[in-house]
């Protein structure tokens, strides 16, 4: 009780009596404890959204959610159960107090508080648990009183439940427990899926740098083989045993194996025991392998040759089971990995080019087998020269041409690796378009063409980029992706005669020339299409030779690895930023953008106003219709903000059912007036769930400014925050202006 005590004056200022009078404070007291106890939970509850966001692994994220959620529910008996429909059980993945021993228990579908959060999809509350009808045999030896269940959801879908229990007689959660909570639950279960994000795309970065090694890898095979092939061009015949030996260096150390050799068969000329042979090491190798090409041991390996085939053997477990005795041969030898490639000289099988990997097991791709099949053929070349001097000219110019190839293969990768660099030095997709239209002519210089990319799957692809002096015209923009047969047929689509081919349907304009379209598929998803067509005015336009489509599908799959890329990363930023149910900021992103204003004011000498409100009554509708109405009422809300506001505007959901605005270079009175706008708009809102009017809505308003408030962030907060608690206790459904003296 507080008391007030009045002097009663006469006319002459003389004291005739006292008026005391009294004022019951029990109600004010019991909301300023109320409200500390939200304070409290609010703080734990920022500080463990701190400490999940901060956790390494589902393990450690796992254990700092039993620790927060205990010490918001006052509680040590906590638990996260995994649902697992598929295998009809719910297991105890890990717990504390008395759950900490019961960890690997499983519950059979339906049984208990975890099946029972699972079924209705939301939290569920039981503060009664002793004589609950669903608990199961597992819980009654440890006299739980009470007990809450909370979802932790994966794409809408619970994967997770997160228990809590008291083992007190009358502890029960109270209601602002069970709010801080199920927000704890939902930070969780975004930490979860933000580390499954991340480990899915560390997985992809793994496996797009195996891709990047195993293109090293080739690259430098190419390069070796130019190497070799420039080094046999000048080189004089009577050097060719040297060259040979030096080339076979020169593979076994970029193939990365550490035997390479020319092994010749019998032939003309030469005793069946004398054929001869290079080796990289300089060893003569007539001992070590057999002379008798037709024994048995090597009956295997001469079918395959004599057929052309090259012999690829990562492992000796893929050699056929009946052929013991070739394996038992390289198991003697110590091969882990065998290769031979056909020398072939005049459609006869002359030899063969053998590569032995003695340390670890390698398997090469046909591209890699195709290079070395390559360096096969330079060897018959060069062997040619020593055999017939008739034939040295003809040997050279097919090296020459072989050299022009791979020179022209360098300068593709050349254009390509820059256009690359660039590509994945990008911020956006914006900054990659000119990029593409840059070195798209360069890499295919015969035409023009056009990217169109799939912003949403449910829209056509739109044209992002164009190149060349015909580029697909205004009335092709969009491209309904249906229209195209390269997406249709998933592989790129080549049009030689525009007159007799069916074309895409996309094609608006007569088309004098071929054109191709090459699908871009990333992660399995189509991402767009690399649309190319020949100038009709360019002599000899004819059609894309396979060179060209080869180069096209190769740029395809550069950029659509590095926009999907792009695109992921600017979904990943919305995902940090947003609130998922509001599509407002998040507090966290709100705070900084305060701070940041704050400053940016005080450089400036400007202002910036902050609103933060709540919804009235919004328990009641939760109660009353369910929380689904309650989430059409945020995302109504939320739709209302972003219409209102400007885009320099901050419109963020505080948590639950709070909001704040921070207004840069407003001041308090256009803070007010905003608010006004506000309190107005949201009061028009006409929402219904299942049929039902839900009411109008109204809102606890509280507005303040820097430097009117405070001159940092937290400053200006608390006063808005003060002046919507204001606000609420005097009713709601007004606007109250914060404290200048609490700044």
């Amino acid at each position: 009780m507080r008391l007030a005590r009045t002097p009663l004056l006469d006319a002459s200022n003389s004291v005739i009596g006292l008026l005391v009078s009294g004022q019951d404070i029990t109600a004010q007291k019991i909301s300023g404890d109320t409200l500390a106890a939200w304070q409290q939970g609010l703080a734990a509850l920022s500080d463990a959204e701190i400490a999940l966001n901060e956790a390494g692994d589902e393990a450690e994220t796992f254990d700092r959610l039993l620790f927060w959620a205990n010490k918001i529910a006052s509680t040590q008996h906590a638990g996260v159960w995994q649902i697992a429909p598929e295998r009809s059980a719910a297991i105890l993945k890990i717990g504390s107090g008395k759950l900490e021993l019961l960890e690997g228990v499983r519950l059979r579908t339906g049984e208990d508080l975890p099946w029972r959060v699972w079924k209705i999809n939301r939290a569920v509350t039981v503060n009664n648990y002793a004589s609950w009808t669903e608990r199961e045999s597992w819980a009654h030896q440890l006299n739980f009183s009470a007990a809450i269940g909370l979802p932790l959801k994966n794409k809408n879908q619970v994967a997770y439940v997160l228990t809590l229990f008291h083992d007190s007689p009358g502890m029960e959660f109270r209601d602002e427990q069970v709010h801080l909570l199920g927000l704890l639950a939902q930070a969780a279960a975004s930490r979860l899926l933000a580390q499954e994000s991340i480990n899915n795309l560390s997985k992809d970065l793994e496996e797009r740098g195996q891709s990047l090694g195993k293109l090293k890898y080739r690259l430098g095979l190419e390069h070796a083989m130019a190497i070799i092939a420039t080094h046999f061009i000048i080189l004089d015949t009577e050097k060719i045993d040297e060259g040979i030996y030096h080339s076979l260096q020169t593979i076994a150390r970029f193939a990365e194996i550490e035997r390479s050799y020319v092994r010749l068969f019998p032939r003309p000329g030469y005793a069946s025991t004398d054929a001869p042979a290079w080796y990289n090491n300089g060893n003569n190798i007539a001992d070590e392998w057999p002379t008798d090409f037709s024994s048995e041991q090597f009956r295997w390996f001469m079918g395959k040759l004599n057929q052309s085939e090259v012999i690829h053997i990562p492992r000796l477990k893929d050699m056929p089971v009946d052929e013991e005795l070739a394996i038992a041969y390289l198991q003697s030898h110590e091969v882990k990995s065998f290769t031979a490639i056909p020398l072939v000289s005049n459609r006869s099988v002359i030899g063969y080019l053998g590569l032995e990997a003695l340390q670890a097991e390698v398997e090469w791709s046909q591209e890699v087998l195709a290079i070395l099949k390559v360096s096969a053929d330079m060897f018959v070349n060069l062997l040619e020269r020593k055999w017939s001097a008739k034939g040295a000219k003809e040997a050279q110019d097919r090296t020459s041409r072989q050299m022009l190839s791979l020179e022209q293969r360098n300068r593709e990768n050349i254009v390509i690796s820059e256009m690359s660099d660039l590509l994945q030095a990008c911020r956006t997709a914006d900054e990659a378009y000119p990029i593409i239209m840059r070195y798209m002519p360069r890499l295919i210089p015969v035409g023009s063409g056009g990217l169109y990319m799939i912003h949403d799957a449910k829209d056509p692809a739109e044209k992002v980029a164009a190149w060349g002096e015909s580029p697909p015209s205004p009335a092709e923009h969009e491209m309904a992706m249906n229209e195209c047969w390269g997406v249709r047929r998933g592989r790129l689509y080549n049009v030689q005669e525009p007159g007799v081919e069916p074309l895409c349907g996309h094609i608006k304009d007569p088309l004098k020339s071929g054109y191709m379209c090459v699908p871009m598929i990333a992660q399995g998803v189509a991402a767009g299409v690399l649309h190319l067509r020949l100038d009709p005015d360019r002599l000899n336009a004819g059609h894309f030779d396979e060179e060209q489509q080869r180069l096209a599908i190769k740029a395809a799959e550069y950029i659509s690895i590095t926009l999907t890329n792009l695109k992921l990363r600017d979904e990943l930023r919305a995902q940090a930023i947003r609130d998922p149910l509001t599509g407002l900021f998040n507090r966290r992103y709100m705070e900084e953008t305060l701070d940041r204003e704050i400053r940016r004011a005080g450089r400036h000498n400007t202002t910036v106003g902050v609103i933060m409100f709540d919804i009235d009554h919004m328990k009641p509708i939760n109660d009353t219709y369910g929380h689904d109405a309650g989430d059409i009422v945020l995302k109504a809300l939320g739709r209302e903000l972003l219409r209102m506001f400007r885009g320099e505007d901050v419109a963020c959901r505080y948590g639950g059912d709070e909001f704040t605005i921070v207004l840069p270079e407003a001041s308090l009175a256009d803070a007010w007036r905003r608010a006004e706008q506000i309190r107005e708009a949201v009061k028009r809102l006409n929402l219904e769930y299942d049929g039902q009017n839900i009411g109008t809505l109204t809102l606890s308003i509280g507005v303040a400014a820097y430097p009117d408030h405070g001159l940092n962030a937290e400053k200006v907060l608390l006063a808005s925050d003060a002046a919507s608690y204001a606000s609420k206790s005097e009713g709601g459904d007004r606007i109250m202006v914060g404290n200048t003296g609490e700044a």
